[in-house]
């Protein structure tokens, strides 16, 4: 029953991640979700060698993707929704806040409203990965408005979480992908904090003052994970209540930092790399570590991440939630 329960949660965490990846603005950002498949009759398209205006087109249909399942699909859904009523449904990541990538007010909450409607209890929005501290700022201002209009309870505890479910509220709390706005300035995780962001990854894939991201696993040999910076990031993050999240984190960074946090550590849109041997999954060893916190490995539903054919289908993500659990 636990890993019916886990597998279900997943899979709705995996489709809702590949409905919310949105592009437009930034083509050059577009150019690493575009790949994804939200159109699951399309698993090849390939932005490798296609014009910027081509990029951007995907982007915007992958932006305003319409529905891909039939009725009598989405009538099965509440066979599941009615099951699971009761429980507290997270959506890990949702790549999305006013303003990040392209996101305007209507495709953020479109975004929320999909999640609503799924029957999600908790959202965490990205207001940040490889953005400058000031424009993060500028996504949480224009973003605070929005979650106001939509009846969206900001939270910074499970507590809060577990009440507002309680009540029949929706939740939200912001997340950064990345600690690339302010590299050596530990300062700005209170600042951040303050502002509603409550999960906190290292680096975006590259390499930074705190540690080494997704791109070292290529490497087996390469075993650098965090720095002495990283592991103060760490510990202020524990003090003050923040996730820290090591989803773009190499293995040997999410190891590290397992071993140094006294609270439970979280990779928040990962899959299995002996499932899908890609830089961007996650080793055996990995993911036993951050379990070992008491913390949670959640997949995503990119399709390049999920199988040679970038299959982003039901099963595909199934079979990563099963070796995971």
């Amino acid at each position: 029953m636990r890993k019916l329960y886990q597998l279900i949660i997943a899979l709705i965490l995996g489709v809702l991640f590949a409905l919310f990846i949105t592009a437009e603005k930034d083509v050059e950002v577009a150019k690493e979700f575009v790949v994804s498949d939200t159109d699951v009759t399309a698993h090849l398209w390939n932005p490798r060698g296609k014009s910027d205006e081509l990029i951007a087109e995907r982007a915007r249909f992958l932006a305003q993707a319409a529905e891909t399942r039939t009725a009598e699909e989405k009538e099965a859904d509440k066979v599941y929704m009615e099951r699971y009523k009761d429980a507290i449904v997270i959506n890990s990541l949702m790549p999305s806040s006013v303003g990040i990538i392209g996101n305007t007010i209507k495709s953020f909450t479109d975004g929320v409203e999909r999640n609503r409607r799924a029957g999600v209890t908790h959202v965490s929005a990205s207001v940040g990965a490889f953005h400058p501290a000031e424009l993060m700022f500028g996504f949480i201002r224009d973003t605070d408005p929005v979650v106001l209009m939509l009846d969206l309870t900001k939270v910074g505890s499970t507590q809060d979480i577990r009440d507002a479910k309680a009540e029949g509220r929706m939740t939200i709390m912001y997340n950064s992908q990345g600690f690339d706005y302010k590299m050596q300035d530990l300062s700005y995780v209170a600042s951040l904090h303050d502002k509603g962001v409550n999960i906190m990854n290292f680096v975006y894939n590259t390499e930074n003052h705190l540690a080494t991201g997704v791109n070292f696993n290529s490497d087996p040999n390469n075993k650098k994970g965090i720095t002495e910076l990283g592991k103060a990031f760490i510990q202020l993050a524990n003090e003050q209540g923040i996730i820290v999240d090591v989803s773009h984190s190499s293995d040997a960074t999410a190891i590290d930092a397992a071993k140094v946090s006294t609270k439970p550590i979280l990779a928040s849109h990962n899959n299995s790399s002996a499932i899908f041997n890609n830089s961007r999954n996650m080793s055996d060893e990995g993911i036993r570590a951050i379990g070992a916190t008491g913390g949670a490995v959640c997949v995503n539903g990119v399709g390049v991440f999920l199988s040679e054919d970038a299959n982003a289908q039901a099963d595909t993500i199934a079979e990563h939630v099963q070796h995971i659990a």
